[in-house]
């Protein structure tokens, strides 16, 4: 049988990043670590009320559910976790929603941006720099000069003219 809308529990999802990442962390060990480092700080009764569970966990990410409400408790117990089964670790709680998906898509937007990036060169007017370009797009472009490096800033216009040397 199907609840309505209005009479089912009320969740939130929180997205933490897991450092350093380590793909042997296992969901269940995320999750005794956090509802320790819960019960600890609130007491086995806020703990018990709060029913933290661990949804998805990845090598660098972890899915966190809680009921609504909860919120600054359940970022403050998470972010005191510093080990999981006696290896050193910390647990940053990035992004609170209301849905998985938002966070499944926030997780991809960070796994894209830790991407590795190339270097390479650009063509601005007639000179040539030394460029980083990332996964997602973003160039850092360096001058060398007299104070080491000096940065350019480049407008919208000059990112459509620009012509990659790779």
């Amino acid at each position: 049988m199907r609840l309505r809308p209005s009479m089912r529990e009320n969740y939130r999802y929180l997205l933490a990043r897991i450092n350093p990442d380590n793909p042997s962390y296992d969901a269940k060990e995320i999750y005794l670590a956090v509802s320790e480092a819960f019960s600890s700080l609130f007491g086995e009764i806020k703990s018990a009320h709060t029913w933290i569970a661990v949804m998805e966990a990845s090598n660098r990410f972890v899915i966190f559910r809680y009921r609504r409400g909860m919120d600054t408790q359940v970022e403050s117990a998470i972010a005191s976790v510093c080990c999981i089964s006696g290896v050193p670790v910390a647990l940053h709680p990035l992004k609170k929603s209301g849905t998985i998906r938002t966070l499944r898509e926030e997780q991809k937007k960070l796994i894209n941006l830790c991407a590795p990036s190339h270097e390479g060169s650009i063509k601005r007017g007639d000179a040539w720099y030394p460029a980083v370009i990332s996964q997602s797009g973003q160039i850092d472009l360096k001058e060398k000069g007299i104070n080491l490096q000096i940065p350019l800033y480049i407008t919208e216009e000059d990112i459509e003219d620009l012509y990659y040397d790779e």
